[in-house]
């Protein structure tokens, strides 16, 4: 596959450009290989930077209860403000997130997912770390009906020591119609102003056709 996406700015002007390849292997009916190349222009502090990232994601299914995955995404990255010195010019350091996840599917309704990843970012290609985030991640989706279902989404950022929690209930009667209700819990443990963040909110979809 190929693709290709601009944004623009309010006033017009290019905001970020990506231009990307990837190719989808499949090994018999268990194992499935998908790398990914993107070239990344973008607009940062009024220059115009270019990096280049490639993600590659292997998974595993030998049973139809459980899915392995595993995925690597490495390259190039744009070093924003809160890891700079305060007079230093934005500029593009290197970026490694490798990331693993188990998928358990007990029933044909109920699939639950337990992941985590770690964010390492770097000034330059073999040089000073700047951050490491891990992010453990648990998620569970149980199906109603084919239309109706419930989501749950837990997560922990150890690196700003945060935990969230996420209630998501979505209605979707047809491909091109969807009804989404969600809550979200946030504490913020790690921040300058520690608290709990509370969100509700909702979303509706339709698609016309001519």
């Amino acid at each position: 596959g190929a693709y290709a996406s601009v944004f623009l700015a309010p006033d017009g002007e290019l905001a970020e450009r990506i231009v990307g390849v990837n190719h989808y292997w499949k090994f018999g009916h268990q194992l499935v290989l998908f790398p990914e190349f993107e070239r990344i222009s973008e607009i940062a502090e009024g220059r115009l930077l270019d990096t280049t990232q490639s993600n590659t994601i292997l998974s595993w299914r030998g049973i139809p209860e459980l899915e392995l995955t595993g995925s690597l995404r490495i390259g190039e990255t744009v070093i924003r403000e809160q890891l700079r010195e305060p007079d230093q010019p934005v500029y593009v350091g290197f970026r490694t997130v490798p990331s693993l996840s188990a998928t358990v599917y007990p029933t044909p309704r109920l699939k639950v997912r337990l992941s985590h990843f770690q964010g390492l970012i770097y000034n330059r290609y073999g040089g000073e770390l700047l951050a490491n985030q891990p992010v453990s991640r648990l998620d569970s989706q149980y199906f109603f009906t084919r239309s109706l279902s419930l989501r749950l989404v837990g997560e922990w950022d150890q690196g700003d020591d945060e935990v969230s929690g996420d209630l998501l209930v979505s209605y979707q009667p047809s491909p091109a119609t969807l009804v989404f209700f969600g809550y979200r819990d946030e504490n913020a443990f790690g921040a300058e102003d520690p608290g709990i963040y509370r969100t509700v909110f909702a979303k509706f979809s339709y698609l016309f056709a001519y």
